[in-house]
């Protein structure tokens, strides 16, 4: 009889229900248990561990700014050593020996070869000083 069959299958399904209800709940006793019992043994270690910790932070909060003044003088050894590296190798550096940068006056490319300068480009040549306006003979021109 289905009827038959369905009261019977609701009737294990609620008594599986219950079963599994009182596990959860056992379980979480169980477990409530283990904590108060290792509250209570944890209890009077806590403050000699908290006093320890209290200990070390004051010994790195004293160290604390000789390693900060220790990073900051590094930084500044190597942001002094860059600023170095950029006095003698960036193009003002290079100016000032008596170089010039060579530029097309119409788009600013810098011109590195004759031929990026037919005869009769505009130029714009950057010096030490400041800068000067010329115009490309070409190629080859020797003048």
């Amino acid at each position: 009889e289905p009827r038959a069959q369905l009261a019977s299958s609701r009737e294990r399904a609620g008594l599986l229900l219950d079963r599994a209800a009182r596990a959860v709940e056992d379980r979480l006793r169980d477990a409530r248990r283990g904590q108060e019992r290792l509250g209570v043994r944890l209890l009077p270690v806590l403050p000699a561990r908290l006093g320890l910790e209290a200990r070390r932070l004051e010994g790195l909060g004293a160290r604390a700014p000789r390693v900060v003044d220790a990073r900051l003088g590094v930084a500044a050894t190597a942001l002094a050593a860059a600023r170095a590296s950029l006095a003698a190798l960036g193009p003002q550096a290079t100016l000032d020996r008596g170089y010039a940068i060579v530029r097309r006056a119409d788009d600013g490319a810098i011109v590195r070869r004759p031929d990026d300068a037919p005869a009769g480009t505009g130029l714009r040549l950057s010096l030490a000083d400041g800068s000067l306006a010329a115009t490309s003979d070409g190629p080859g021109a020797e003048g």
